[in-house]
């Protein structure tokens, strides 16, 4: 699907609440692509490996626990994708809408996901010490 018809879609949506309650989480899902080209890419990045983190080690989205100093959920998403990558996503990228919340499988805890559009080509990372990869 080309980015423009994805935009489309998320705009003319209003995203469905989990109701899972427990923590609340927001992530970033950055998409690259040309305009006319229907191949888009996703940024994922690895998580560092620490005893004791359910999530050690696990392909993710940028992202984290909603603190009480972030705005909103998605301002939560653009600070920890900040935090873990170096990205600015102000800066860099378009939001182009969320997408439903989800349950988390593994604790008590309702994830929001953000979706960007990079305005150019893929962003530089600058891996912070809770990403392995990019």
């Amino acid at each position: 699907m080309p980015l423009d018809a994805l935009s489309a879609a998320l705009a003319s949506r209003e995203p469905l609440g989990a109701g899972g309650g427990g923590t609340r989480a927001a992530v970033a899902l950055l998409l690259y692509g040309a305009e006319a080209d229907s191949h888009v890419e996703l940024l994922f990045i690895e998580r560092s490996r620490h005893d004791g983190d359910p999530w050690s080690g696990h392909l993710a989205f940028p992202g984290g626990k909603v603190e009480a100093t972030d705005v909103d959920p998605r301002a939560a998403a653009a600070r920890e994708t900040r935090e873990e990558i170096g990205i600015e996503l102000a800066s860099i990228a378009d939001f182009i809408g969320q997408l439903d919340d989800q349950s988390a499988s593994i604790r008590p805890m309702t994830v929001s996901g953000f979706v960007y559009r990079t305005r150019a080509s893929p962003p530089p990372v600058v891996l912070g010490d809770e990403v392995e990869d990019a």
